[in-house]
């Protein structure tokens, strides 16, 4: 392959020569190059192809070999590799020394020691050239002698032996430096990290020597593209050993970038900082390279004090961008990075030039730690624990070198201390660390000893329990963290070490601020167990310093006391104990609501461990400041905790009473105190019998007569835990001591003997104890005797003479009899509760519900037992049981009367609260909200799903609203309201019906109220609301009112039935009488009531038009209209209180998500009616205009909009009957615009706002539209803002340009013009309306005007349809500002497009789509435009073509050629469709167009569903504020009524017809447009045909197929329209036309003959195996040597492994396969170039009416000439042409020489395939048209040959044939054109066979 010349590639060089060689050196240098040939030739062979295969990775690099040379072409940029034998001085050598030095460069590395020492050799060789003085010096040669012995003894670690090679070298390379670099560059992205490697150390060598160039040349280019390199090393191969070249790299070349680019210098740090798995040496090297960026930083940061240019910042504020969340690999190095950045800052200053850190203790500071430590505040607190890591990490690291940071910082302690407490062990890890070098710093203090010492235990305590840090930091899932005590997986530590030590610090630090505080324990709910936790120790610790209680951390305290968690609340106890002494001293009402909380807990049913707790803060409370009343509930308290299983609760509850003796004494309750503890004597447990001993002998003298109880007492105390026979001797002997002393102990006794008290004990053991307990002892629950013994209290009581009272009285109070029991009440609930049928459920239920209604009085008494039954199965799993329960749940409240509302609320009652029914419901509610940990302690709830629990909510909320209480509905109400903001559509519905209802119990003010409130409701987004409101509006009753009023009670409600127990019924020989007349009014209600339908649906018939509660719930002009007039209709005047109320209910409202934008509104209309609120709603509204456009705010911005709109325009003041009118449009409005122009920074709301408010600036404020400008025009060019806000900026500065004036419309359009350059069209079309207007102001005279029509005319050409397509879009906006010739260019070019409105079945289903097209859209847009007014007359007068011509007219195509597949982009792209996009809002979101559709209407009426139930559905949706905004700056409106009636019978015409007539008014335009696509499609062809050899394939297939066949296309389009315009230039047009086809055909005829012949020549198919036909001498001596050739190959790869032969063997092979790969390409593309020609010429022919007959003819005979050729492609085509251009001109019978053509034609057909000439399957072809045009022959003869021939043709040797033969046939049945043809030519032949046989056979 010596002998081939050099084929250049077409893509240019990695860099282009821009030096020039000296005369003299030009033959050395080629000389040198025909050296490096050789060495490539040669020994440098496989280096050469490793280079190749460096380069191989898919989808990123095109190679190409051929033979020994390859091309490579990496990225786009070639670097041809391919050397020829010789070159002279003539051949331009700079740029091939470039490529030869960089591929010499790049084999360095290679493994063989041969093609290393060769490359250093013409390396050198070549600087000797450039720099002679390197011939003579001896020293420079010995250095370089050395580098190239390094280079051969150790190839993998070569880079230091290049960087000494290059040292030498590399300033020789000065004028062509950096066009080396650029070559070098090219290896950045290679695969081969040797290569890569070496390519990097002298791109980076090469740099160094020549930094001038780089400098003032090359803008540190090339060491910006090496430092953007690092981190694509990773995207090209897994392996990263040349990493640490690059940082060696940046590290050599420091001093070069370090002191100019702050950019790329702090973008190397952070990228060297950040790298991931780094290794140690690329860590060490780091280091290195930082180190000496560090130390020139000072300098370049006082040179570019605040850089712009890049996202790190300067100085300190770089580290503070490596503290993120996601981030840490910048962590390892962050501690060294500060140290040593600041070891650089300060001794760059040159007082400390000498000075070592750390920093001296006497400096007072060092202002730039300072500052950077304070910017950390935030990070110490932030949530995410890397950036809490991070930020503890960079205060350690800071401390070491700055001993003095605390003592001038000293808040910083607080951080540090809190920190101990982290949830991320890390971080606290590292805080512990940073207090242990606070404390070893300094001067030492006992405190500071003090905590070291603790730090050093808690250590140590780590080590022993194998619980370190890191090991709680990796093992974080394993770890539990309970107050004191960290649990691992194997072992724990007690966590008061760390609680100790930040109590000791804790007293050395500032106090926490109070807010900070707050900030810890509001954020509570949302936090983990553990953060909580440790959140509480750092409450407790600071808390504890602080000089007065802090009520509002006591208020979110206490609460938490009832948490389910046992932790949570034992910590919180720990808290609120620190808090005592600050206690003692604050307000009473404080104490009394610590003390409420306290005492709640205190009882037996709380838990022992925080009873334990809470017993250790009461011992410690100021209980001497507790009201009277709360002393004796403490003292009661005391004693019913006393009852407690638990032993220690028992033992700190005698404590407390016995150790508060003087407290009591003040409080008169000694007495009493003592005899409990004298009571208690009687406890199980020895340890607490010992300490009450012990209390009540410490008081003996106190106590008159005590005194004498002190031996029974000792004997007592001796006796417990002895036998019990002592036990109750020494209990008798105490208790006849006390009766003996009984006048001195008289107080003691009356304390003994207290009702209540002994009460308590005996029913403690006789509770559930029956009359006939001892019968059945077993059942007696001896477990209380284990809490206490019973012998005490029956000895001391009994001898009081206390025995226990009768069963009944201790249970009177718990059981209520009624001796009026309705015994089919009793059988209902039974059967209710008990039946396993649910038909049987629900009829009883139903029954239930009767007589709750019937019989409200008389059921009242069962309503408790109703009550809970239908409770229990409101959570059933059947639906028609939990539906009949919840019916009847609202019912059965309205049954309690005061005689039974005791027993209706239980225990509630009881304690004497007065809302009982209202504290029932609500606390179950609460319950529920609380979660399954607060509804384990109801069976019930324990157990329901989360669809019960709502449904008893619902419930229960309805229930409020039934309650007939007058007196309740006001606080009921006000209860309800918190539930109106739910985010559960049930929960509001159900309060809105409660307060509905209640509502109709209050005055007229507060009803005017709460119409306020509920107001927002009318338009939420849950329809049952929305029809309740309108039922209320137009005060339609409820499903239960209109149950109420349709069965109202019985007259004799009294009557009950026969007072006879269930039990009794049973027994034989009992009958029943009852009333026989009540049973029938009873039956009569009952048919009655279960005729009523009570669950009928909802409808919206009955609602009036303007509540048509569908498309409501959008924030619309419509629904704020609305909203007035039901604040007119429906609410009154206000007093101020009530004003308030309603604003503070209606913010609050606006935390419900779907109702918060209709809440603003109704604030809006609110001030409307009470300007003395408007700044306070103008706040409201402006505070809700600060949010940017996300789905979630965009409702809230809108509102907020069209509120400030509604407040500050005309409104209206109701004052009772009267209306007045009140304009405060001017002032409010300016008050508005002062306060959003007083915002720094713009959000999407201030300029949606702004821009629907431009007619009120142009109209009061247009003195502020130049402020406006000043501060919303740059955001339109600014980078840092969204889409949102920049369109809406230029929307908004548009209109206030066109009030300002013609300077400042030219400023807008300078940033319009930049915001078009920088965004893509999709984006642009967008502001197309705003264009326009401006368009229309200045007229086309500004640069963006030009640079839009440029682009237009560039898109108009552009092959893909959504390019064309905004193209159209553009030019609509300079439809009336163009000349006309342009205009009608623009006009032709479009009506000419190539796209075609084609149906086209999916391929992956069944769906049918409509591909784009541009013609009827361009058609629309000019004849609405008026375009084609010109004209009107005779386009009038057109009639319309037939079927056929009128399909073709429209595709202009032959449909083989749209459905073939060989169709352009322009039709074929289905991108605009199959593209994912970026889901956008619904355009229709109430299925309102489907609604109104003929599609609907067609399924709706299948199955008799009435129109009328659709009508409210279809109506049009109303449009938002935001989409009436959008809709008024769409580029381009919807015609006119007028326009649309105009022009409607226009839009049915033809494009082509349309293109005509624009033609024939303009024919030079016309002309010119045809010309240039005629010399466009010659073009095509000649770039294609000029050589058909191997070395010009690669040219040749260069074009773009789609492009040139959309040219074709559109050219055909423009042939069919000019028709009759010009009769000469048409001819001239098709002529040029037909000779292009011609070329077509001849040169695909070439390629594949040519192709065919080299594929021959080259044995491509050669097999040794099988037998080849020899032909010639030639022939047969090539063969053998080619056997030959591969017989030694192959023996040669067998002995030897040597694989040269063969692989080049296989090389030429593969060079053959690329060789047929890119002629085959060739040959397609022009063979559909050939094609859609074919396809041009043959539709205008077929559709022309002006073309002579003759032309037509010889278009026929030029088609038919087509079927000689060999593609069958091609023979098609043809064939379908021909049948087309015959089919519709022979529609017109008047065309004898056409007709006689296609007769001429069947005959030359049917003679060659009659004849015996080979014809292969050219048959099929000719068979299918001679067949086809049978329909034009006249003569049977000729058919009746076709038939036969047919016929015979079944027998072909190719399937084609037959198949086609067979189908031609098959067309002959009954009605096709040829059966009477066959049965006439049949008949004709018959007739002369009888003749020649002489009669019939």
């Amino acid at each position: 392959m010596s002998g081939t010349p050099i084929r250049r590639t077409a893509a240019p060089p990695p860099a282009s020569a821009v030096f020039s060689f000296l005369s003299g050196d030009r033959p050395k240098i080629a000389k040198w190059l025909n050296d490096s040939h050789g060495f490539f030739a040669g020994p440098g062979i496989s280096a050469q192809e490793s280079l190749v295969d460096a380069f191989n990775r898919p989808n990123s690099f095109n190679i190409r070999s051929y033979g020994s040379r390859p091309s490579l072409n990496v990225q786009g940029a070639a670097i041809n590799l391919k050397i020829p034998d010789t070159i002279t001085q003539e051949d331009i050598l700079e740029d091939r020394t470039v490529h030869e030095v960089v591929r010499l460069i790049a084999v360095l590395g290679n493994h063989q020691d041969a093609v290393r020492v060769g490359a250093v050799h013409l390396l050198v060789s070549l600087a000797k050239i450039f720099n002679p003085k390197l011939v003579g010096q001896r020293e420079l040669n010995d250095n370089i002698a050395s580098a190239t012995m390094k280079l051969m003894i150790n190839e993998l670690e070569c880079h230091s032996s290049i960087h000494e090679l290059f040292s030498i070298i590399a300033p020789a390379f000065n004028a062509m430096a950096i066009n080396i670099v650029a070559g070098l560059e090219t290896f950045l992205s290679c695969v081969d990290p040797s290569i890569r490697g070496v390519c990097i150390s002298a791109l980076s060598r090469i740099v160094l020597e020549n930094e001038k160039v780089f400098v003032e040349e090359d803008h540190l280019a090339a060491i910006w593209n090496l430092y953007l390199s690092l981190g694509s090393i990773a995207a090209l191969s897994k392996i990263f050993s040349d990493r640490i070249v690059i940082i060696k790299s940046l590290g050599l070349l420091a001093h070069i970038y370090a002191s100019v680019d702050s950019s790329l210098t702090y973008g190397v740090i952070g990228t060297l900082m950040k790298l991931e798995n780094k290794t140690q040496l690329e860590t060490i090297e780091i280091k290195e390279t930082l180190s000496k960026i560090f130390d020139r930083l000072p300098e370049l940061d006082e040179k570019i004090p605040a850089p712009d240019s890049h996202k790190y910042g300067s100085g300190y504020n770089f580290f503070l961008s490596l503290l993120n969340a996601p981030e840490e690999f910048g962590y390892d190095l962050l501690p060294w990075a500060i140290q040593r950045y600041t070891q650089a800052v300060y001794t760059s200053k040159p007082e400390n030039k000498n000075k070592c850190l750390p920093i001296p203790a006497s400096e007072e500071s060092f202002p730039p730690l300072d500052a950077f430590i304070k910017s950390l505040t935030n990070h110490f607190r932030a949530n995410a624990p890397l950036v809490r890591y991070g930020s503890s990490t960079a205060l350690h690291s800071v401390l070491e070198q700055y001993p003095k940071l605390i003592e001038n910082n000293p808040r910083l302690l607080i951080f540090v201390v809190t920190g101990l407490m982290d949830s991320d062990y890390l971080s606290s890890f590292m805080h512990l660390t940073t207090l242990e070098l606070i404390c070893s710093t300094g001067a030492p203090s006992p405190l500071k000893v003090a905590t070291i010492d603790l730090i050093t235990k808690f250590r140590h305590k780590m080590a022993e329990t194998d619980l370190r840090y890191d090991k709680l930091y990796f093992e974080a899932e394993k770890v539990e963290y309970v107050p004191g005590i960290i649990r691992g997986s194997k072992g724990h530590i007690k966590d008061y070490a760390i609680r100790d030590i930040v109590e000791s610090i804790s007293k050395f630090a500032l106090p926490l601020a109070p807010k900070l505080l707050h900030k810890l324990v509001n954020a509570f709910e949302y936090l983990s167990k553990t953060v909580k936790l440790k959140h509480l120790e750092i409450v407790r610790v600071w808390g504890s310093r602080s000089e007065k209680i802090d009520s509002h951390l006591m208020q979110v305290l206490f609460p938490m006391l009832r948490s389910s968690d046992e932790d949570i609340k034992l910590a919180v106890a720990s808290v609120v104990q620190s808090y005592l002494p600050q206690l003692a001293v604050s307000p009473r009402t404080d104490i009394d609501y610590c003390w409420s909380h306290l005492q709640s807990l205190v009882t037996p049913e709380t838990g022992a461990p925080l009873l334990s707790s809470i017993l250790e803060v009461v011992k410690d409370f100021p209980l001497e400041r507790l009201s009277d009343g709360a002393k004796e509930d403490l003292l009661t308290t005391l004693f019913h905790a006393a009852f407690h299983p638990a032993a220690e609760v028992r033992f700190r509850v005698y404590i407390i009473v016995g150790s508060s003796a003087d407290f009591w004494r003040a409080s008169s309750l000694w007495s009493t105190a003592l005899g409990i503890l004298f009571l208690c004597l009687g406890d199980h447990n020895p340890e607490c019998v010992a300490k009450i001993i012990e209390m009540i002998l410490v008081q003996i003298d106190n106590v008159a007569g005590l005194k004498e109880l002190m031996v029974p007492l000792g004997l007592v105390k001796d006796s417990i835990g002895g036998s019990v026979i002592n036990t109750v001797k020494a209990f008798d002997n105490l208790a006849n001591s006390i009766l003996k002393d009984k006048p001195k102990l008289h107080e003691l006794i009356d304390a003994l003997t207290i009702e209540s008290t002994v009460d308590k004990f005996w029913n403690f053991f006789l509770n559930g104890v029956t009359d006939s307990q001892m019968v059945k002892p077993d059942d007696y629950d001896y477990t209380r005797n284990f809490i206490h013994e019973p012998f005490w209290i029956a000895i001391i009581l009994t001898k009081l003479s206390m025995t226990p009272p009768p069963i009944s009285v201790l249970t009177s109070n718990e059981i209520e009899t009624d001796q009026d029991l309705i015994v089919f009440i009793d059988l209902a609930i039974d059967l209710a509760f008990n039946s396993p049928s649910h038909t049987i459920k629900v009829g009883a239920l139903e029954l239930l519900e009767t007589f709750v209604v019937v019989f409200p009085s008389g059921s009242s008494p069962k309503a408790a037992e109703i009550r809970d039954v239908v409770r229990s199965l409101i959570t059933g799993s059947e639906p028609e049981v939990c539906k009949a329960a919840c019916r009847i749940y609202p019912l059965v409240f309205r049954c309690v009367t005061n005689s039974n509302a005791k027993e209706f609320y239980g225990k509630i009652i009881s304690e004497g609260k007065v809302n009982a029914v209202l504290d029932y419901l609500i606390s179950e509610i609460e319950m529920i909200k609380k979660g399954p940990a607060a509804c384990a302690a109801d069976p019930m709830l324990s157990s329901a799903t989360k669809d019960d629990l709502n449904r008893v909510i619902k419930q229960s909320l309805i229930s409020l609203g039934t309650l007939a209480s007058p007196q309740l509905s006001y606080p009921i109400i006000q209860e309800l309201y918190k539930y109106l903001r739910s985010d559960d559509h049930d929960v509001r519905y159900a309060a809105f019906v409660a307060i509905t209802n209640q509502a109709k119990n209050i005055d007229t003010t507060e009803l005017a109220t709460v119409m306020w409130i509920l107001l927002p409701l009318y338009a939420d987004s849950y329809k049952p609301i929305r029809i309740a409101f309108v039922k209320l509006l137009h005060k339609l009753p409820t499903k239960l009112e209109l149950l109420l009023k349709l069965i109202l009670p019985h007259s004799d409600d009294s009557f009950i039935m026969n007072n006879t127990s269930w039990e009794d019924l049973l027994m034989d020989g009992v009958s029943l009488h009852v009333n026989l007349k009540v049973l029938g009014e009873i039956a009569t209600d009952l048919a009655a009531f279960h005729n009523l339908n009570t669950d009928m649906t909802d409808s919206l018939d009955i609602q009036p038009e303007q509540d048509d509660g569908f498309n409501l719930p959008r924030v619309s002009q419509k629904l704020m209209i609305r909203f007035k007039e039901i604040a007119k209709d429906y609410t009154t005047l206000l007093p101020d209180i009530n004003i308030s109320q309603v604003i503070f209910q209606l913010l609050q409202m606006q935390s419900c998500r779907q109702l918060g934008a209709y809440v603003l509104l109704v604030i809006s209309e609110f001030c409307c009616s009470y300007e003395s609120i408007l700044t306070e709603t103008m706040d409201i509204l402006l505070a809700n205009l600060s949010y940017d456009m996300t789905p979630e705010k965009t409702d809230i911005v809108q509102a907020a909009v069209l509120g400030l709109k509604n407040i500050s325009g005309v409104f209206f003041k109701v004052l009772f009957v009267l209306t007045v009118r009140i304009d405060l449009s001017p002032s409010a409005f300016k008050q508005m615009l002062s306060k959003v122009i007083s915002v720094p920074t713009p959000n999407d709301g201030e300029l949606f706002n702004l821009f629907c408010r431009t007619d009120s600036i142009r109209d009061f404020a247009a003195n502020k539209a130049p402020e406006l400008l000043k501060k919303y025009a740059p955001i339109i060019t600014s980078h840092r803002f969204s889409l949102f806000k920049k369109l809406y900026s230029i929307y908004l500065t548009v209109e206030l340009s066109l009030i300002v004036g013609q300077d400042e419309i030219m400023r807008i359009l300078d940033a319009l013009q930049v915001f078009v350059e920088t965004n893509s069209s999709d984006v642009v079309e967008k502001i197309h309306s705003s264009i326009s207007k401006l368009l229309g102001a200045v007229g086309p005279k500004h640069t963006i005007f030009r640079t839009m029509l440029g682009n237009c005319r560039k898109f108009m050409k552009s092959k893909n349809v959504p390019m064309r397509q905004k193209a159209l879009q553009t030019f609509q906006i300079f439809l009336k500002h163009l000349p006309v010739d342009e205009v009608m260019t623009f006009v032709m070019l479009f009506l000419a497009d190539s796209s075609a409105e084609v149906i086209v079945q999916v391929a992956t289903s069944n769906v049918l789509k409509r591909q784009a097209q541009i013609r009827s859209k361009a058609r629309q847009t000019f004849v609405y435009a008026g375009i084609f007014d010109f004209a009107i007359p005779s386009l009038k007068n057109k009639t319309n073509a037939g079927a056929k011509r009128s399909a073709l007219l429209e595709t202009g195509k032959l449909p083989s050629v749209i459905k073939g597949g060989l169709t352009s982009a322009s039709d074929s792209s289905e991108t605009d469709y199959d593209v994912p996009t970026v889901p956008l809002p619904a355009k229709d979101p109430y299925n309102a167009k489907y609604y109104g559709s003929d599609r609907r209407r067609k399924f709706t009426s299948a199955y008799g569903l009435s129109e009328a139930h659709f009508s409210r559905a279809s109506a049009e949706v109303t449009l938002s504020v935001l989409e009436q905004a959008e809709e008024s700056v769409r580029p381009f409106q919807e015609p006119s009524a007028s326009a649309a009636s105009k022009y409607q019978w226009m839009l049915s015409i033809e494009s082509p017809t349309l293109l005509h007539e624009c033609m024939k008014q303009f024919p030079q335009i016309a002309e010119q447009v045809l010309d240039a696509h005629i010399v466009q499609t010659e073009g095509v062809i000649e770039s294609t045909s000029v050589e058909t050899k191997a070395d010009s394939a690669e040219s040749a297939t260069s074009g773009d197929i789609e492009n040139e066949t959309h040219i074709i296309d559109v050219l055909a389009n423009l042939l069919i329209a000019y028709d009759g315009v010009n009769t000469e230039k048409t001819a001239e047009y098709l002529e040029r036309l037909r000779i292009f086809i011609a070329s077509c055909n001849g040169t695909s005829d070439s390629l594949r003959e040519g192709l065919f012949q080299q594929l021959e020549d080259s044995f491509y198919f050669f097999n040794e195996f099988l037998d080849v036909p020899i032909t010639s001498e030639e022939q047969f001596v090539a063969l053998e040597a080619l056997k030959e050739e591969r017989q030694k190959a192959t023996l040669e790869a067998v002995k030897s492994g040597i694989t040269e032969r063969l692989s080049a063997l296989d090389m030429k092979k593969a060079e053959l396969d690329e060789i047929l790969e890119d002629k085959s390409e060739l040959l397609r593309r022009i063979t559909i170039l050939g094609l859609h020609a074919l396809s041009c010429y043959s539709v205008y022919y077929a559709l022309s009416r002006e073309c002579p007959e003759t032309s037509v003819a010889n278009a026929l005979q030029f088609i038919a000439g087509m079927l000689e050729n060999e593609h069958r492609g091609i023979r098609m085509a043809s064939v379908e042409a021909f049948l087309t251009v015959a089919q519709i001109q022979l529609e017109n019978p008047d065309r004898p020489e056409i007709h006689r053509k296609v007769q001429d034609t069947i005959r030359v057909f049917l003679d060659k395939l009659v004849s015996k000439a080979e014809l292969y399957r050219r048959k099929a072809d000719y068979v299918g048209l001679v067949s086809q045009l049978l329909v034009f022959n006249s003569n049977p003869v000729v058919v009746l040959e076709v038939l036969v021939l047919l016929v015979k043709l079944w027998k072909d040797p190719d399937s084609e044939v037959r198949l086609v033969s067979i189908k031609m046939l098959s067309d002959n049945l009954p009605g096709h054109p040829l059966t009477s043809y066959f049965h006439h030519a049949f008949s004709h032949y018959e007739q002369q066979r009888r003749r020649r046989m002489g009669g019939p056979r």
